[in-house]
């Protein structure tokens, strides 16, 4: 995956500008670390690159939908696991295929994303932590748990991009 920021900029409702003039580029394979004083944009920023907040200007471009993992996860306590990582849709359209159900709604959801449920299990799998479900409510993991089971499932596991 490659994501590049461009001129990138968050400005508060209350007109108080949180950053401005970000850009950046990571590359496949490439890793960035972010450092920061707390209320410095770090987490906005994140938020912003995974499409979950709208920036005042710039622009965010993605080889595929990045994951922005928080660092709280206590608001997700009665998610599933795939809810929380969001590819519930498609893992059930998956099933759904596999059990006979070939609708045109079900490939629309799955997009040939014939691998997610595999990507998804490979980020706990890859910590070790083979024995959590993706049906699995995330009250029922410990904090290592959650933060490890919800990691980009695609950094291990690449979609093949069309």
């Amino acid at each position: 995956m490659c994501i590049s920021v461009q001129q990138l900029c968050y400005i508060h409702a209350d007109k108080e500008p949180l950053f401005q003039h970000i850009n950046l580029t990571v590359n496949k394979g490439e890793q960035l670390s972010l450092v920061g004083n707390n209320g410095s944009g770090k987490s906005t920023l994140l938020r912003i690159m995974e499409g979950g907040l709208k920036p005042f200007s710039g622009e965010v471009v993605c080889s595929s939908k990045p994951y922005y993992v928080p660092q709280h996860f206590g608001q997700y306590d009665e998610l599933t696991v795939m809810q929380a990582l969001k590819v519930e849709p498609k893992i059930k359209a998956l099933h759904a295929i596999i059990a006979g159900d070939a609708s045109a709604g079900n490939f629309t959801i799955l997009d040939d994303d014939w691998n997610i449920e595999e990507r998804s299990l490979a980020a706990p799998s890859f910590w070790g932590l083979v024995h959590i479900r993706l049906d699995q409510t995330m009250n029922t993991l410990s904090g290592g748990e959650k933060r490890k089971s919800t990691c980009p499932a695609y950094k291990y596991i690449p979609r093949k991009l069309s």
